[in-house]
């Protein structure tokens, strides 16, 4: 039984720019922002964690409402997620 946990546990995954540029994470982008250069200029002035994500699930909560997109808790969260990897990693590969 052992043998089997040892062969799930995964392991660390280094993302880079190209991960996250792929099209889940660009159609759930594009939702939000109009483009890559709308995203990279909302992210470009944020200098902590946290900052980004309380500005990134500020954003999505609002544009939820505004455009009534009717999306679920479940789903807006899943968006908040793979917008922080996205700007992180982003972040992270001075791609800006």
């Amino acid at each position: 039984m052992t043998a089997q946990l040892v062969n799930l546990q995964a392991a660390p995954i280094v993302m880079a720019k190209e991960h996250v540029l792929t099209n889940s994470y660009m159609k759930v982008m594009q939702v939000y922002f109009i483009n890559l250069s709308a995203f990279r200029r909302f992210i470009a002035n944020i200098h902590s964690r946290k900052e980004l994500k309380y500005k990134i699930k500020a954003h999505v909560s609002r544009n939820n409402e505004l455009f009534s997109f009717n999306r679920s808790p479940a789903t807006l969260q899943a968006d908040c997620l793979a917008l922080i990897r996205m700007a992180e990693t982003l972040r992270n590969n001075e791609y800006l």
